[in-house]
């Protein structure tokens, strides 16, 4: 089979120097050759590398990161790149990553459209965290750990297409997409990816007090299943054709009962 030309798309904000040199490193660092586009969403860092595809947005879009993906896969798609996987400018990949999905890839003919891997869970200050990640296929599979080739890159554009209250769990809608396109999709158990965990749940399956910054994302699924339900029907219609699918009944579930 003929070589692929992997892209790793990478959108980052305010991150610090030192977090975005570690990404960068993580994926100069790859066993299997691959270009990465990191995406400034408004505040560009002089960055320098060998390779390195850095494209300035401007200004910051506010939406978590969905424009720059949907920016930089449109890119990598124009000039010819056969594969996209995405990373956080806050995390890292282990030095195996591409080169395990690729394998996988290889290994089933070019098949699957999807391949997706798990991740290990670390604090902020780069400790590893004592906990079992138990997100995963078919559920849920965070974008890190994602490698989309063929039929699969046609959902890229979803990145920016779709409405702006749902990109607060944009992650989640971009894998359901996924995983209700019918494309063929397989995860590989082995954990490639090291992820900085921000989430308030990781801190209080530990036993630990979450900082006063940790994230949760009941709020952000609330506030979407409102936001979803009010919306007339016809509206509802417009973005299930755009999305590919009804997030409704999934939305409704994260609301509290009456």
């Amino acid at each position: 089979m003929p070589a692929l030309r992997v892209a790793v798309i990478t959108p980052y904000h305010r991150e610090s120097p030192a977090q975005l040199q570690r990404c960068m490193a993580s994926v100069a660092a790859q066993h299997y050759p691959c270009t990465h586009f990191l995406i400034s969403d408004g505040y560009p860092q002089p960055l320098d590398q060998p390779g390195l595809r850095h494209v300035q947005l401007g200004l910051a879009h506010g939406d978590y990161g969905d424009t720059p993906r949907a920016i930089g896969s449109l890119l990598a798609r124009s000039e010819g790149f056969d594969a996209l996987c995405y990373l956080d400018a806050d995390n890292a990949y282990r030095p195996e990553h591409v080169a395990g999905l690729v394998q996988a890839w290889q290994a089933d003919g070019g098949r699957t459209a999807v391949f997706s891997c798990a991740r290990q869970l670390y604090y902020p200050d780069g400790r590893l965290m004592p906990l079992r990640d138990t997100v995963g296929a078919p559920d849920f599979v965070d974008t890190n750990c994602l490698f989309l080739s063929g039929a699969a890159l046609d959902l890229t554009a979803l990145w920016a297409l779709m409405p702006a209250p749902l990109h607060i769990i944009g992650d989640r809608i971009f894998w359901q997409a996924l995983r209700l396109s019918g494309l063929p999709m397989r995860h590989l158990a082995r954990a490639s990816v090291a992820y900085t965990s921000h989430w308030r749940a990781h801190y209080l399956a530990l036993g630990e007090t979450p900082p006063a910054d940790a994230r949760s994302i009941e709020a952000g699924l609330q506030a979407a299943a409102r936001w979803w339900l009010a919306l007339p029907a016809s509206q509802q219609a417009r973005y299930i054709a755009i999305m590919g699918f009804d997030p409704g009944p999934s939305l409704h579930s994260q609301l509290p009962a009456a």
